[in-house]
């Protein structure tokens, strides 16, 4: 796809229920697929970026998407709870009907000197293009990659989490500005951001 004198190459992946490792596949209501995207300025690369869309397959309630996204991992119990609230926030809904889809912003990744805006227009085209017909929705959790915690550091120290929320601050300005989604839940571990498609 390209962009002026820009372009996006991206792969996809086959759409998979998103508890069937888990749950019984009659148990599971959400289908997940998965894209990942490299932006190029000409031929050089210059980032990119991982989206996954979430579509219902059958009405679900807010509560029961949660409880069993919480059979799933930690990161899918977050989700669930941030795409509800960024979904009653911007739509008023505490139910999915069936074939609704959100997006999910997951993860950017821009080479340092290449931080000029460009990404942006890539990024904006490819959600206007692949996600804007058939989802509702896009969510993000604008959280500083620099300090995600492993299995070798468990918390943040007090200057680190003072560091980690004005970086975070300092992503919701810039995400309001060059992706257009205004932040729907703040406070606690998990900030969400979204906009309706």
């Amino acid at each position: 796809m390209h962009v002026g004198d820009m372009a996006i190459a991206w792969e996809e992946s086959p759409p998979v229920r998103l508890l069937d490792d888990y749950l019984d596949d009659d148990l599971s209501h959400v289908q997940v697929q998965d894209f990942k995207c490299v932006f190029f300025d000409g031929q050089s690369p210059i980032g990119g970026a991982s989206f996954r869309t979430f579509g219902f397959v059958e009405e679900v309630s807010l509560e029961k998407f949660i409880d069993d996204a919480d059979q799933t991992s930690q990161a899918a119990y977050e989700l669930a709870i941030g795409l509800g609230q960024t979904a009653d926030e911007l739509m008023q809904i505490d139910t999915y009907s069936p074939g609704m889809r959100f997006v999910e912003f997951q993860r950017l990744e821009i080479l340092p000197d290449q931080a000029n805006g460009k990404w942006a227009k890539l990024a904006n085209a490819f959600i206007d293009c692949r996600f804007s017909l058939n989802c509702v929705a896009m969510v993000l959790c604008p959280y500083p990659l620099e300090f995600e915690l492993d299995s070798d550091k468990q918390e943040l120290t007090e200057q680190e989490m003072e560091g980690m929320v004005r970086r975070r601050e300092a992503m919701v300005r810039y995400y309001q500005k060059t992706l257009g989604v205004s932040l729907t839940v703040s406070g606690g571990a998990r900030w969400w951001m979204g906009r309706l498609l």
